[in-house]
This record gives structure tokens, sequence and C-alpha cells, in this order.
């Protein structure tokens, strides 16, 4: 069986893409594992108003990530393979690392010096200035954190890249709950994850810093300059990609409503676990196309193909099987299914988009994204509001959607005009529209697992006709290669 695979596997032609992917899936898979640990503890043990206040400030960390790096963060990723002097992979780590740290550490005084009480009421719906100041460390720490794993990535120094994965992943999304036996409450939360990432920052920090910084007088203004002007756009976008999963949840807890985050929050922890694929495979990919998007267009076209084959086969494994995700959740939390499927289509548009949208960072045209995401951001945060106080976390369902579907679209169209990856977009939308009307029609079957089944089983097929020539192709070499190994 494991030589059909390998067969199989050369016959596609990716051999090499499929290896690069899963020589950095360690982290996706360790993150899976920490979510099928963290949901059952959080769900049994954690009421639903304190693990939304957790979530949140999970969420607003990452926020504050990607918007004190002002873009720099995506600048050092661009420029990386770049020979032009002035640019090396150490000033392009520490422009970046003064820029972040300099943002949060303004930021934050201001905002503890003037508006604590208002930011903290905002956010966690009660007075609370010390985990506001939490907040910012870990920002902080965030910040130093994704250059860190930026320079092994672009690198290539994937032991180092899954190490300090892992360890931040489990920091925090997982360390929290061992203090559950002191306390339940979201403000040893916060200060678990805040102490755990300072103490692994400062320590990896030292580690590396002879591989990162440079004097920070070789830091001129002109260059600084050129980095921001590409940078501020990619900022925007990465800040409206960050929003668009997190946008419901601030709505949410605007309104107070901190149980429907919690609920939300499981449901959305549980849909993201399946990113381990799309993330392993971005991880990859994205070095990959910045380096060969001249010289492999073929490779890249038929990679997208098959790509959109498995995001059908994943959406309707997860459907079949959804009952045995929520065996681990409990208590108020199970609701969370009627909209699950909803919010898997999130993580499956990023899978998309990671083979179609390339064409608008490899063209310097990140504004695009940027508009785009923001609209999506915009159509999650009115759906939400409009429906939060009749529909609670099923509205943020909806939003979050329409909103990947808008996005989608949007960035494959932008994407394909400046940069053709597909070989056949009408392919793709079909390929697309089947995997959106079974995400839709979970809602209303998802306790039958009969029909589930049959619906399944039948866009599969229709799946299968969609891509009949790559599957015939596939099935006519698979019958030569064994075919002629017999004889």
């Amino acid at each position: 069986m494991l030589e059909i695979l390998r067969s199989v596997i050369r016959l596609l032609g990716i051999k090499d893409v499929l290896k690069g992917s899963l020589t950095y899936s360690a982290v996706p898979i360790f993150t899976a594992l920490i979510t099928l640990f963290v949901i059952p503890v959080v769900s049994y043990i954690y009421p639903a108003d304190e693990y939304g206040k957790i979530n949140l400030f999970y969420s607003l960390g990452l926020i504050g990530m990607s918007l004190f790096l002002a873009g720099f963060d995506h600048a050092f990723m661009r420029f990386f393979f770049e020979k032009e002097p002035g640019y090396s992979p150490r000033i392009l780590f520490t422009a970046a690392f003064v820029v972040g740290l300099s943002m949060d550490v303004i930021l934050g005084f201001i905002i503890l010096a003037l508006f604590p009480i208002p930011a903290s009421l905002a956010i966690f719906g009660e007075q609370d200035s010390l985990t506001l100041l939490m907040l910012f460390l870990y920002i902080g720490c965030l910040i130093v954190f994704r250059l860190l794993n930026t320079m092994a990535r672009m690198s290539g120094n994937r032991w180092r890249f899954n190490i300090q994965s892992i360890l931040q992943n489990i920091i925090t999304r997982a360390l929290f709950v061992a203090a559950a036996w002191y306390s339940t409450s979201y403000k040893i939360a916060a200060l678990v994850m805040t102490g755990g990432m300072l103490l692994v920052t400062i320590f990896f920090v030292l580690r590396q810093r002879k591989d990162c910084f440079v004097p920070f007088n070789e830091l001129n203004a002109k260059r600084m300059g050129a980095l921001a002007v590409f940078g501020f756009p990619c900022m925007l976008d990465s800040l409206a990609v960050t929003l668009n999963s997190s946008i419901g949840k601030l709505v949410l807890g605007n309104f107070g409503y901190f149980g429907e985050v919690g609920v939300l929050a499981i449901a959305t922890t549980l849909a993201t676990s399946f990113s381990m694929i799309p993330q392993a495979f971005g991880t990859y990919w994205a070095p990959f196309m910045y380096e060969h998007y001249e010289d492999e267009k073929e490779l890249i076209k038929d990679v997208h193909d098959y790509i959109m084959m498995l995001a059908l086969v994943i959406v309707t494994a997860i459907i079949l099987f959804q009952d045995i995700l929520f065996l681990l959740v409990g208590g108020e939390y199970r609701i969370g299914q009627s909209f699950f499927m909803l919010l898997m289509l999130a993580p499956i548009q990023s899978l998309i988009c990671e083979t179609t949208n390339y064409g608008i960072m490899i063209r310097n045209k990140p504004i695009y994204g940027t508009v785009i995401t923001t609209v999506g951001i915009g159509i999650c945060a009115v759906i939400t509001i409009l429906l939060a106080q009749f529909a609670g976390a099923f509205a943020t369902g909806v939003g979050v959607a329409c909103s990947a579907l808008f996005v989608g679209v949007a960035r494959s169209a932008v994407g394909y005009k400046l940069l053709p990856t597909m070989r056949n977009w009408m392919r793709t939308a079909a390929c697309s529209a089947l995997i959106v009307g079974l995400c839709i029609a979970n809602c209303f079957v998802y306790q039958d697992f009969l029909i589930r089944t049959f619906m399944c089983f039948l866009f599969l097929v229709l799946g299968l006709m969609v891509y009949r020539d790559r599957a015939s192709a596939l099935y006519r070499k698979i019958i030569s290669k064994f075919g002629h190994s017999t004889d």
C-alpha cells in the first residue's frame, strides 16, 4: 500500500511540494493534538463567559501583533532573498524588531496612562488594568516570536521553526488549563500565557541574537522608509485577515455576550484545528512561490487543481465524522455544531487562496488584498451586529461564511488576473460551489447521519465529474505504471 502511495505521488509530479509541506507539518499536527486535549478540559471545566474572555485575550494578542509590526514582518519575507545591499536578513529582522516593539511600548503606555478603565471595560467587561498591562507584554512577546519564526522559516531551518512554533502553541493554547485546579478565572489564564511567552522569548532571543541582529546604527531612514512603503499595505491586509477571524468575538464581547464568545471560540477552535493542512502547505508554499513563480508555472497550476480536489474531500470527511469531534465538547458549548461547518469555510478558503492569490503580493499590489479583506470584515461585522441579539454565536457563523465566500472569490479573481495560477477557473468555481453548498446544507442536516452520508457521496460524485479529466489521466497513469510492473 505504501509503495502504491509513493508511486501515485510521483505520477502527480508533486513529490517535492508534498515533501516540503510535510517537513513543516509537525507544528499544525501538534496544534491539532493540543486542540483535542484542551477542548474537553475547557468545555467541561471552564464557564463559557470566562473562556470567552480568555479567547478574547488570545485574539487581541494576534491583532496587536499584526498592527504593531506595521507590515515590516511581510517586508522581511518579501526581501529576504533580494541581493541588493542593505537588505540582508539580519537588517530586515532588526528593522522589524525595532518598529514592532516601539509601537507596542508607545501605544501601551498611552492606553495604560490615559484610558485604562475604558479599555479594560471594553475588553473584559470590568476594571482590570493589570490584565491590560499583561496584554501589552503578551503582544510584545508575540512580535518577537513572529520574527524569530520568520527567520527560521525563510532560511530553511525547519527544526528551529518547528520547536519554536510548538512551544508557542503549548503556551498560548494549552498551558493555562494547568492552572484550572487553582482558578478558572481569565485573569489567571492571562498571567500564565504572558509569563510563559516572556520566558521563552527571552531564552530564544539570547540564543539567536548573533544570527538575527545588527547594530541599530546600520538602520537608515531611506531603507526603513522603503520597507514601510511596502509593508504598510501588507500590515493592513494582515490586520484585516486577523480581524476577519476575530471580529465576531469582538462584536459579541462588546454586547457583553461573553458566554456566546466562549461557545463561538470552541467551535472556531475545532474548525481551525483542521487548518493544519493549509498551515503546513502554506508555510512551504509561500517561499516556493516567491522563488519559483516564473519557472514553475505548470507545476503551480497542477498543485492548484489537486488542492481543490483535496479541499472537497476534507469537507466531506469532516461532515461525515463531525459527531465524533463533538463528543469532545460538553455542556453549553455543544450548540456550536449547528454552525460549525460555516466556520470551516474560513480555513478552507485560506487553503484554496494559497494557490490563487499570490499574484497580489508578487506583483506588489498588497492594497488590493487589504481592500478585499476589509470588505470581508465589514460583511462579517454587519451580519453579526444585525443577528447577534436573535441568533447569538450562530450569527457570527453566518457572517464568517459570507465573509469567507466574498474574500475567497475576490482574492482569487484578482490574483488570477495578476498572475494566472489556475488552469481552468470555471472548474475551480464549480468545485468551490460544491464545497459551499455542503457547508450550508450541514446546518440543516447535522443531526441526521444517513442524510449527511448520502449528501457527501452525491457531492463527491459531482466533484469527480468536475475533475474527470484529471481523475481519468491519473487512473491511466496508475494502470500503466502498475500494469507495466506486473508484466
